[in-house]
């Protein structure tokens, strides 16, 4: 509280008003009347990849940016590197879904970078969803490409998704 009566969100401590409303900063988390709103890691995550220039994790990102580097050009993942960014563009933890990280050169503004084309010919049983930048160096830039299985029955199932399962959505990357 300030000396005029005022309510702001205390810096000092862990407790605040603001608005009438008690805040209460848990281990990394911030409460508000005993409901968690938001965990700073995962601000600070979508802080670093909303803008690309931040280096509060540059030397993870320079050490994953050599990790990308010795393996093949496509190469799936277990799980995305950015799940925030992934479950925002259609990715779903479930049996179905795959995770590609593709590796392409940089290109210039004239010519557009074929990321999910490569995928999708590469795995052709595949449908393509969406894709998202992970990384980049001098050379490369590295994305991530969201892909359904539409034999799995998971998918044929799933309201939301089996769109894709209807033949003029083959290759739809193309």
């Amino acid at each position: 509280m300030t000396a005029d009566g005022g309510s702001q969100l205390l810096d000092s401590g862990d407790v605040g008003h603001v608005g009438g409303r008690l805040w209460r900063k848990g281990v990394g988390v911030w409460f508000l009347e005993g409901r968690c709103l938001f965990s700073e890691f995962m601000f600070e995550e979508s802080r670093v990849f909303g803008d690309k220039k931040v280096a509060i994790l540059w030397g993870t990102k320079r050490v994953r940016c050599w990790e990308y580097r010795q393996h093949p050009a496509i190469v799936r993942v277990n799980h995305p590197t950015r799940p925030d960014k992934a479950r925002r563009l259609g990715y779903k933890a479930k049996q179905g879904y795959v995770v590609y990280h593709v590796r392409v050169r940089r290109s210039g503004r004239k010519r557009p970078v074929p990321k999910e084309e490569r995928a999708g010919r590469k795995l052709g049983g595949l449908r393509v969803v969406n894709s998202y930048w992970i990384n980049e160096d001098s050379t490369y830039k590295y994305f991530e490409v969201i892909l359904v299985d539409v034999a799995h029955n998971g998918i044929h199932n799933d309201l939301r998704i089996n769109w894709i399962c209807n033949t003029i959505h083959k290759h739809r990357e193309l």
